[in-house]
C-alpha cells in the first residue's frame, strides 16, 4: 500500500507540477500574442490616421489650387468676353495660354484641364486641344457645381477609352459683375497613380502582407477605389457584397470605425483598423495578415515548447530517480521489517507469557503462542474453535461481554485482572490477563490478550495475608494486655508524686516529672497501636456514605481545637461514596486535626473538596500551615515517624491510620506541599471497591 501511494503521490506531482508548466507556457504563450495584437493594432491605427490626414491634406489643397479660378475676375472677364465673340482667334488663344495651359504649368498634380460653357458645351482642353470630355461620368457633380455655384470634389470615375480611373475638380466660372451668374465650368482632372495611389499604398515598416485599402459603398456593394497590392486592375472593378460582414471594407460601408479582426479581399485573416476621410464618401482600412502580425511568436512559441518539454522530461527523470530510491528504502524497510517480524515473532510464539488473540464477532481465538498450547493442554485446532470463556470458568459470554465493552467503546485502552485458567486436564490456575482491543489494519480489530501465570505470586499473597493478620492479631493482643500493667504503673507513679513531690529534693521532682511524661507518651503510643491495628479488623462492609454528614461529624469531634485556634473550614459539595462512614468519618478527622496543629502563624484556613475523574472520587484537604519539605512525602505516612517532634504533640500514627484506611478502600493517597507554603492532601475512593 506505501508503494502504490508513493507512484500516486509523484505521479500527482508530476501531473501538478506538468500541468503547471503547460499552462504557465501557454498563458506566457497567450500573452505575447495578446501583446503582439495590441501592438499591430496600435501600429495600422497609426498608420491608417497618418492616410487619412495625408489624403485630407491632399484634397483640401488640391480644393486650394481650384480657388485660385474661383471667383478670379480677369479669368472671369476673359471667359466671358471670349463667350460673346468666340471666333476670335487672339482671345482664344489667350484663354488657352493664359488659364488652361498655365493650370498644368504650376499645378503638376493635374493631368488635364477642359473648359466648358454653362450648357455643358467643351471649349477647349489642355494639352489636347481636341481631346473630348465626357461629362456624362460626373454628369451629377458637374450639375452640382453650376446649382451651388461652388467647387465641386468629384468621386473616382473611369474613362472608357482608357479604362484608367480619375478624379475631377469641377470650379464654376463666375460672373464677378453680374449676380456671380455662372458663365462657365473649368475641370480639373486628377490622375490617382501619379500620387494618390502610391501614397496609399506606401507602408512606413517591412511588412509583407499590410496594405491600405481606399473604398466606398455604392448601392448593396463596396467598390475598390485604388489597385491593391495583391491583386491587379481593381480600382472601381473589385466589388464586395455588403452581406460578407467578416470582410473589414464592408464593415467600413457599414459605419464601422475602428480595430477589428476579419477576413479580406484574399480570404486571409486580418488586423484591420477602419476610418473614413472627411468631407467624402471614402473609408481607409489599413489591414495586415495575422499571419505576419504573429510571425514573432513562431520562434518563441518553438523555445518556449522545447524548453517546457526540457522541464517535464527533466522532472520525469527527477521523480523517477526519487521514485527508484524510494523503492530501494521501501524494500530494504520492508526487509528489515519482514526480518524484525519474524524475529518478534519468534519471541512471541516463545515467550513464557501464554498470548491469545481472538475476533471481535464470535470472539474464537485467532491467535495463540506455543507457551499458550503447552500450558493450556489444547491442541492448535481444537483452540482455534475455543473462546476465552471455554478456559475461564469464572466468565459466562454475556459477564466476558459486558468485561470487555469498555475497550469496544474506546472508554479504556487496556483492561487488567486476575482470574483463573481451566486446563483441558480440569486443573486450575490463578492469572493476571492484560487485556487490549487493536486495530489490525482497515479497521479489523481484534482483542490481544497477555497472561501472567501468578500461581507462586498468589501463595505468596495468601502467606503475606495470612502474616499480616496474626501480626494485627499481636499488635491488637500487645497494646491491650500492656494497657493494664501500664495503668498500675502510672497509678503508683502519680501516688508518689502525690506524697513525695514536696519531700524530696529538686533533682528527684525532675525525675518523677519525666516518669509521669514516660508513662503517658506510652498510653498514647499503645492507644494508637490499639487504632492502627484496629483499622484492619474493621467491619469492611460497604455503604451509601453522605460525606457531607461525615464532614460535619469530624467537624462536631474537632470542634475545640477549631473554636481555639479560629480555624475556617469551607468546603465544596461533598459526594455520596461507597465506603465505610466511621473510617471515613477518622480519615477527615486527622487531616483536619493536623492542619490545625501545623498551623502556620496565620489563622488556619482548611478549604476541602471533590471531583469525580474517570471511576475515582478525588478528594482533596487543602491548608494554609507550615508546609512539608518534599524530601519527607513518604515518611509522613509511615506509622511513629515524626518530623517536630519538640514543637508539636503526638506520636505519628495519624497520618499511617489515615493511609491503611484509605488503601483499605482499594484508594491511593499523597501530598503536595512546599516549606511555608501549606498542604494539599489528595485521596481517592473507588465508585465501587474494597479488599
Amino acid at each position: 500500500m506505501k508503494q502504490e501511494r508513493l507512484i500516486f503521490i509523484l505521479f500527482l506531482i508530476f501531473l501538478i507540477i506538468s500541468s503547471a508548466l503547460i499552462f504557465s507556457g501557454y498563458y506566457y504563450y497567450q500573452v505575447q500574442k495578446n501583446n503582439l495584437k495590441i501592438s499591430t493594432q496600435n501600429q495600422i491605427q497609426s498608420i491608417a490616421h497618418l492616410k487619412v490626414e495625408e489624403i485630407n491634406i491632399w484634397r483640401n489643397e488640391r480644393l486650394n489650387d481650384a480657388y485660385f479660378y474661383y471667383n478670379n475676375e480677369i479669368i472671369s472677364n476673359f471667359i466671358k468676353q471670349y463667350l460673346k465673340n468666340p471666333e476670335d482667334k487672339n482671345l482664344n488663344e489667350l484663354i488657352y495660354n493664359s488659364i488652361i495651359k498655365s493650370v498644368l504649368l504650376y499645378k503638376t498634380d493635374f493631368d488635364k484641364v477642359f473648359l466648358f460653357d454653362k450648357l455643358g458645351k467643351q471649349i477647349s482642353s489642355y494639352p489636347s486641344k481636341n481631346e473630348i470630355f465626357l461629362l456624362s461620368k460626373i454628369k451629377n457633380d458637374f450639375l452640382n457645381a453650376l446649382q451651388t455655384k461652388q467647387i465641386q470634389f468629384s468621386d473616382f470615375y473611369r474613362e472608357e477609352y482608357s479604362s484608367k480611373a480619375y478624379i475631377a475638380i469641377i470650379v464654376p466660372i463666375l460672373d464677378m459683375q453680374n449676380n456671380k451668374d455662372v458663365i462657365g465650368v473649368l475641370l480639373l482632372r486628377i490622375d490617382p497613380e501619379k500620387f494618390l495611389y502610391p501614397f496609399i499604398q506606401t507602408w512606413p515598416t517591412e511588412d509583407k502582407t499590410a496594405e491600405t485599402l481606399l473604398i466606398k459603398k455604392e448601392g448593396n456593394e463596396i467598390v475598390f477605389l485604388n489597385e491593391l497590392k495583391f491583386q491587379k486592375n481593381t480600382a472601381l472593378n473589385l466589388r464586395i457584397p455588403l452581406d460578407k460582414t467578416e470582410v473589414p471594407a464592408v464593415q467600413a460601408a457599414l459605419g464601422y470605425k475602428g480595430s477589428m479582426e476579419g477576413i479580406d479581399y484574399r480570404g486571409n485573416e486580418v488586423f484591420a483598423y477602419i476610418d473614413k476621410i472627411p468631407d467624402s464618401p471614402w473609408f481607409i482600412v489599413a489591414k495586415i495578415n495575422k499571419s505576419e502580425a504573429y510571425s514573432p511568436l513562431r520562434e518563441s512559441l518553438t523555445f518556449l515548447v522545447l524548453f517546457i518539454f526540457t522541464l517535464i522530461v527533466s522532472l520525469f527523470f527527477i521523480l523517477s530517480f526519487i521514485w527508484r530510491r524510494q523503492t530501494a528504502i521501501f524494500y530494504k524497510i520492508r526487509y528489515e521489517n519482514e526480518k524484525e517480524k519474524a524475529w518478534l515473532q519468534k519471541i512471541l510464539t516463545q515467550s513464557l507469557n501464554e498470548i491469545y488473540i481472538f475476533n471481535n464477532k464470535d470472539y474464537k481465538f485467532i491467535y495463540f503462542n506455543d507457551t499458550a498450547c503447552n500450558n493450556i493442554g489444547y491442541s492448535s485446532d481444537e483452540l482455534y474453535n475455543m473462546t476465552p470463556v471455554d478456559i475461564k470458568p469464572e466468565f459466562t459470554m454475556e459477564s466476558f461481554k459486558a468485561l470487555v465493552q469498555p475497550l469496544i467503546n474506546k472508554e479504556k485502552e487496556k483492561i487488567l485482572f486476575d482470574t483463573v485458567h481451566k486446563r483441558k486436564d480440569g486443573t486450575l490456575y490463578n492469572v493476571e490477563v492484560h487485556l487490549q482491543y487493536m486495530d489490525r489494519g482497515n479497521n479489523d480489530f481484534v482483542f490481544v490478550a497477555i497472561i501472567n501465570d501468578i500461581t507462586e505470586r498468589k501463595k505468596m499473597e495468601e502467606e503475606l495475608k495470612r502474616s499480616n493478620t496474626e501480626l494485627e492479631k499481636f499488635a491488637y493482643v500487645t497494646s491491650h494486655d500492656l494497657q493494664e500493667p501500664l495503668r498500675m504503673i502510672s497509678n503508683y507513679i502519680m501516688l508518689l508524686e502525690k506524697r513525695y513531690k514536696d519531700k524530696l529534693d529538686g533533682d528527684a521532682n525532675d525525675f518523677i516529672n519525666f516518669a509521669v511524661e514516660g508513662v503517658k507518651r506510652m498510653q498514647q503510643l499503645i492507644n494508637d497501636l490499639l487504632a492502627y491495628s484496629r483499622v484492619g479488623r474493621a467491619d469492611k462492609k460497604l455503604e451509601d456514605v453522605d460525606m457531607e454528614e461525615v464532614l460535619e461529624n469530624a467537624i462536631f469531634n474537632l470542634k475545640m481545637a477549631i473554636n481555639e485556634n479560629k480555624a475556617k473550614i469551607k468546603h465544596d459539595k461533598l459526594p455520596v461514596i461507597k465506603a465505610n462512614k466511621l473510617l471515613m468519618t477518622q480519615v477527615l478527622q486527622n487531616l483536619i486535626g493536623n492542619a490545625i496543629k501545623f498551623r502556620s502563624k496565620k489563622t488556619p484556613v482548611i478549604y476541602i473538596s471533590a471531583k469525580l475523574e474517570k471511576n475515582n472520587w478525588v478528594f482533596l484537604v487543602q491548608d494554609n500551615g507550615i508546609g512539608i519539605d518534599p524530601q519527607y512525602f513518604e515518611r509522613i505516612f509511615l506509622i511513629f515517624q515524626r518530623l517536630q517532634r519538640e514543637d508539636y504533640p503526638g506520636t505519628g500514627a495519624g497520618l499511617a491510620i489515615v493511609k491503611r484506611i484509605i488503601e483499605l478502600h482499594n484508594g491511593k493517597i499523597w501530598i503536595e506541599s512546599e516549606p511555608g507554603k501549606g498542604s494539599t492532601f489528595y485521596f481517592t475512593i473507588p465508585l465501587i471497591s474494597v479488599k
